[in-house]
């Protein structure tokens, strides 16, 4: 089947060491490589992604962009949760077998028979001959690549996120908390990053939610999460941190007055979106579940620690490889964010949130 480009399209995850399950692409363009077996090839941009997961694909790893194979998409994530590498493999294999009534021939996949393999090695592409062969389809010298990184790069500036009156507030009486009061934020959140993210997609319109805005929201989980522990702990809260990741904490401190403000709060809380976050594309389901497993920062940690991220933001944005219309958008996008968290600063930064560091057993 031929791609457009511009169109949408489902694709089986390119590294033949990872689980076949399918992301959602964009046909970035199309060209012919090899130069005795023509195949038809792809570049596409995996939604929500940083661009420089960007990948060559084979036609045959492409699938259209239609209903039946989004359900095909959510059966196979299904499988992440085998944690057998071999029966989970087998299990996406019965799975692709009867969906397309055989196991569908993809460029990296090994033969029993040597025919079979002496006929995959004819048709095996190298990526890398798929790159240069895309290179040259495009007629792009290095010359004309490098002229034109220069054209996207911006001159070093530092940018300014405005940061609502009351947000700034929050921040004192979080420093005040910690450094005065011994209090600290409880963990789990009752509302993590992530879900807060996905309840500000749920607050756009859906054509709003474009490609930039998802990547921009992935893009700001993974410096929350890599930044997280060296940067945005106080030191009254990295031993409650460390104990916490260790497993040598209870996930709900037996705190009288915690437990009864998380039973009043209940109500309020029923609807955060807990096991939806992949519904908008804003991360697969293969990594959500890696990334609830080490308890990255982005599943444990609320608001009250991501707004700690914004002082050092501006920093981090100057040094990172953007264009000047990308970085533009990008503080758009987080601007809109802590207008959202502004608008809902009651439920996102209330006081119920924080707990007495005295009183947690492990650490006294």
């Amino acid at each position: 089947m031929d791609f457009a480009e511009g169109q949408k399209a489902f694709c089986f995850e390119p590294d033949p060491t990872k689980a076949r399950v399918l992301y959602e692409a964009r046909i970035l363009s199309c060209f012919t490589a090899g130069s005795i077996m023509k195949k038809k090839c792809y570049k596409v941009h995996f939604l929500g992604w940083n661009n420089s997961w960007d990948r060559v694909v084979p036609e045959t790893h492409l699938l259209p962009f239609n209903e039946d194979n989004k359900k095909l998409k959510k059966t196979l994530e299904l499988t992440i949760r085998i944690k057998n590498n071999r029966k989970r493999k087998r299990k996406i294999n019965e799975i692709l077998k009867t969906y397309f009534g055989k196991k569908p021939k993809l460029e990296s996949d090994d033969s029993g028979s040597e025919s079979s393999e002496n006929e995959a090695s004819k048709e095996t592409v190298d990526f890398d001959d798929l790159y240069r062969s895309f290179v040259e389809s495009q007629q792009i010298s290095l010359k004309q690549a490098t002229e034109d990184f220069k054209k996207e790069s911006i001159t070093p500036k530092v940018l300014k996120f405005d940061m609502p009156a009351r947000l700034k507030l929050k921040l004192r009486e979080d420093s005040a908390n910690i450094s005065r009061k011994k209090k600290v934020a409880s963990l789990p959140a009752k509302l993590n990053l992530l879900q807060i993210f996905s309840l500000f997609l749920e607050s756009c319109s859906k054509n709003m939610v474009e490609d930039i805005i998802l990547e921009s929201l992935n893009g700001i989980r993974i410096i929350f999460d890599n930044t997280f522990s060296n940067t945005l702990l106080y030191k009254h809260e990295r031993p409650y941190w460390e104990a916490y990741i260790s497993d040598q904490v209870d996930p709900s401190p037996s705190v009288s007055e915690v437990r009864e403000t998380r039973r009043s709060a209940k109500k309020r809380f029923q609807k955060s979106p807990t096991d939806d976050i992949q519904s908008h594309n804003f991360i697969s389901t293969e990594n959500l579940e890696e990334l609830r497993k080490k308890k990255a920062p982005s599943t444990v940690c609320g608001c009250i620690h991501f707004l700690r991220i914004f002082t050092s933001l501006p920093q981090v944005f100057t040094s990172m490889r953007m264009s000047e219309e990308k970085q533009k958008r990008a503080v758009e996008i987080l601007g809109n964010l802590l207008s959202f968290i502004d608008k809902n600063c009651d439920r996102f930064l209330s006081s119920e949130n924080f707990i007495d560091y005295d009183s947690i057993s492990c650490l006294s």
